[in-house]
């Protein structure tokens, strides 16, 4: 046995072993306790009766492979392990004295870091049979196959080119020679195909002794298929003539596909040829087609009758020139020709729209210059003479001869190419009364003219002031326009101050006439309140005095009049839900209107309770309708969290008190609908003491020291340390409150420097603010502060100065609490004071007296 294979166990269960044989192994795929099986089973290629190797991959780190050998009864026959593995973990059997038989199973498994695999079961086959044929046509009548098994069934299938089988014949050899199955194939279509096995199929498919299939594809023995595919294309069915004009790509690749199954030993070079040319032919087509797009792409709507298109284009034309151009001589290249001839004329009858648009800019300056921007390349195909015209005289003088954006006439003018424009100016030269003209030629024809007549600064001013105050009641700006006021009048004042040179002067004008046309465009927006299945009026706002319809789509179902405050109510009849209700308003006098709408919402129970809280409690509780679909808690104007919704009804924040932190807070639960829209918000009342806790202190700092420590309240999330009302750094905090500004001292770097500690809590919103006295400053050891005091809460403290000896809350005028004091930092709190202060209006006071009760300080406490 070779020195790489350990025989575990052999020839178990066979008929020559002893039934008190004792298995000394576990078998395949047991394992000696209950191990999670992790390990992937092997890849095993397949066998036959005549494999002399069994091969496949196993894990790369796999120790050994374990082989079983089960019989036709599906019992073990032998057992066997192979240590043989390469690097890559493919292993490579011998299939030596292992006695395949068709219709036994072999069962592999892997082992893996000490790890069995799960079995890959490969049924033994027979061996794949063998054609003595070449090439089978549907002229063939008889195949042969040459290995057939003695006494074993030998399958013929034929299937269609889709897969579908359509017949099949079974034989067994009672010889071990060579098997014919005669057969006429002429019924066939070439593409099908023939599939040969020998053998049974199992009950289990580990024990399959089915041969893998032979496949022989079915050619078609003769050219008439494709021949008759191929004639097809052509018209009259002659290939020496042009393709059908419904030739499609589809059918030509049919013939080819016909043409391709028609046996190799047939001549098939003329049908190639033909469908070469049609494929040619197609193209050619196509670009016919691609012309025939182009051209109608110059009209409206592909129709000649309509005229071209208005963003026509020279280059859309020359595109169409260049399309047709490519098509071989005849009638349809000559009416596409005629088409873009067509095209061509209209665009031209187009010209003066656009040499009028080529003029970007035509002006006269108060002080006589003129000024004409043209567009670049709209300009390049026309000529523009501009004239300075004597108009009292009759005499004329020209100014400049511009063509191809060159001034020819360059000692009156100067010409710039900037910015897509083409510039010309002229030096101040025009008088006023002159009239000047930029007429524009094309190929030798007037086809655009535009006039000036110059006139001064203060002429254009009056002129352009007159007709914006004539828009307004008794022309007065400063009062409302006119109730007739109409667009024609704007339109025309506007010309006025358009006409104005001066840029001062024009936006001073302009600044008026831009308020009467404020006024006269604007209508107040429309809004239109929700409405449901019970409603049975419409609200909403619009143009104040301004008739006001509400229509469902088209049925007008109320009318009305907006009230002076610019709010509406109008009368309706309850409508259906999903309907869309239109609220439109009209302006008088610009007959302008502003619509809203909205649409009816089926009626739904969106009720909405809350319970008391009281400090201490866990949840906020209460009850909601059945319509509502979510309930969040805000607090403080900020949503918090989100609650659970029950099957009765109720609801529950479970985390309510990770929120409410202050008496005072305010607490509400919103409700909101399936598609997370408020539908209710109800207060929640909020009683007992505050659990919250901002308090901050501040050891005293002593000269010398590098440190800055205190403690901070639980509700505190950081702390900073602010010099001179500057952020400088961020506090180190401990799980047991305290708090230390290692080096601080290199941010203090005077005893005049203000010094501050500032808390925030978790939004980095400030919640508390300690001066810290510095050594060698007037105040230290002398400084009165008091806390920010948040109703609810139960202490206040903050720090003392040199001589005090008691510390009193006063509130509203009356001492109501002492505090307790901190003698080795300088710092009091007052304990027990909630429900002394009950209002932000309460005045709060913290009073500091000495030890003959006189007073020394008194400062006050900002409530919130």
């Amino acid at each position: 046995m070779n020195k790489n294979i350990k025989k575990v166990a052999t020839v178990i269960l066979a008929t020559n072993v002893l039934a008190s044989t004792v298995l000394t192994t576990l078998p395949i795929g047991t394992h000696a306790a209950e191990t999670p099986v992790s390990v992937a089973s092997p890849i095993v290629n397949p066998i036959d009766a005549t494999s002399t190797q069994i091969t496949g991959k196993a894990d790369p780190n796999a120790t050994s492979i374990k082989v079983e050998l089960h019989n036709l009864n599906q019992s073990v026959y032998a057992t066997y392990e192979y240590t043989n593995i390469n690097a890559d973990g493919t292993f490579s059997i011998s299939t030596h004295n292992l006695n395949l038989v068709a219709g036994k199973s072999v069962f592999i498994s892997q082992i893996v870091n000490g790890v069995e695999s799960p079995v890959t079961k490969t049924a033994v086959r027979y061996p794949k049979l063998q054609i003595n044929e070449t090439t089978v046509t549907t002229s063939t009548k008889s195949i042969t196959v040459n290995n057939p098994s003695l006494y074993i069934v030998e399958t013929l299938r034929i299937f269609d080119a889709d897969g579908k089988l359509i017949f099949g014949i079974n034989q067994i050899p009672m010889t071990e020679e060579a098997l014919t199955f005669n057969l006429d194939l002429s019924s066939y279509a070439p593409g099908s195909y023939i599939e040969f096995a020998q053998g049974y199929v199992g009950t289990r498919p580990e024990y399959e002794s089915l041969s893998i299939p032979t496949k022989i594809m079915i050619y078609d023995g003769s050219l008439d298929k494709s021949k008759s595919l191929v004639d097809a294309l052509f018209i009259d069915n002659d290939t020496t003539k042009d393709i059908k004009p419904a030739t499609t790509q589809a059918d030509i690749d049919a013939a080819q596909e016909a043409l391709n199954l028609v046996v190799s030993t047939i001549d098939k070079t003329a049908m190639q040829t033909a469908i070469d040319k049609a494929n040619q032919g197609l193209a050619n087509l196509e670009l016919k087609q691609a012309a025939q797009t182009s051209v109608n792409s110059l009209f409206i709507d592909g129709d000649t009758s309509r005229g071209i298109k208005s963003d026509l284009t020279q280059a859309n034309i020359d595109a169409a020139k260049v399309k047709v151009a490519a098509l071989v001589n005849g009638a349809d290249k000559d009416a596409l020709q005629a088409n873009i001839a067509l095209a061509q004329k209209s665009l031209t009858e187009q010209i003066p729209k656009v040499a009028a648009e080529s003029i970007k800019e035509f002006s006269v300056s108060s002080d006589g210059k003129v000024t004409l921007n043209l567009d670049k390349q709209q300009s390049s195909n026309f000529r523009y003479l501009l004239i300075d015209d004597y108009e009292a005289t009759g005499f004329a003088r020209l100014i400049a001869d511009v063509r191809n954006n060159k001034d020819s006439l360059d000692r009156y003018t100067s010409i710039v190419d900037e910015d897509g424009l083409i510039k010309i100016s002229t030096p101040a030269m025009i008088a006023p009364s002159h009239r000047v003209s930029v007429q524009v030629f094309s190929n030798g024809n007037l086809v655009f003219q535009k006039e000036i007549t110059f006139k001064t600064d203060a002429q254009l001013v009056t002129e352009a002031q007159t007709a914006v105050s004539n828009l307004f009641v008794d022309g007065d700006t400063s009062k409302g326009i006119k109730s007739d006021l109409t667009q024609a009048n704007i339109d025309a004042a506007q010309a006025k101050v358009d006409a104005i040179t001066k840029a001062t002067d024009k936006t001073a004008v302009q600044a008026e006439l831009d308020k009467a046309i404020t006024a006269f465009n604007y209508i107040a927006p429309t809004t239109i309140d929700t409405l449901s299945s019970n409603s049975t009026k419409v609200t909403g706002k619009g143009e104040p005095n301004a008739p006001v319809i509400i229509k469902n789509g088209t049925t007008t179902i109320g009318t009305g009049t907006v009230k002076a405050d610019g709010t509406f109510e109008v009368a309706i009849a309850k409508q259906a839900a999903n309907a869309t209700i239109t609220a439109t308003v009209t302006k008088a006098s610009n007959n302008k209107t502003a619509t809203a709408s909205t649409k009816v919402t089926q009626a739904f129970d969106y009720s909405l309770t809350t319970n008391p809280f009281k400090m201490g409690d866990t949840k906020v509780t209460g009850t909601v309708g059945k319509n509502v679909s979510k309930v969040r808690l805000w607090v403080n104007g900020v949503v918090a969290v989100q609650g659970v919704i029950n099957a009765d009804g109720t609801y529950e924040f479970p985390t309510a008190a990770n929120f409410i932190k202050l008496v005072g807070d305010k607490v509400e639960v919103v409700a909101v609908d399936s598609k997370f829209v408020e539908v209710n918000r109800q207060d929640v009342a909020v009683s007992g003491t505050s659990t919250f806790d901002n308090a901050l202190t501040v050891d005293k700092l002593n000269l010398g020291d590098k440190n800055i420590t205190g403690k901070a309240g639980k509700d505190v999330s950081k702390v900073r340390l602010w010099v001179n009302d500057k952020v400088v750094t961020q506090a180190t905090m401990n799980a047991d409150g305290s708090y230390t500004f290692p080096n601080a001292d290199k941010f203090i770097t005077s005893p005049l420097d203000k010094v501050e500690v500032v808390a925030v809590d978790s939004q980095y919103k400030e919640i508390n603010r300690k001066t810290v006295s510095v050594p060698g400053s007037d105040s230290y050891g002398n400084t009165f502060t008091a806390d920010t005091y948040f109703i609810g809460q139960n202490t206040l403290s903050g720090s003392y100065g040199e001589g005090t000896s008691k510390v009193r809350l006063w509130v509203n005028g009356v001492v109501v609490k002492q505090a307790d004091l901190d003698i080795a930092n300088g710092t009091y709190t007052l304990k027990g004071i909630f429900g002394l202060i009950k209002n932000k209006t309460d005045k709060a006071e913290v009073v500091f007296v000495d030890a003959q009760y006189k007073e020394i300080k008194r400062i006050d406490v900002t409530v919130k």
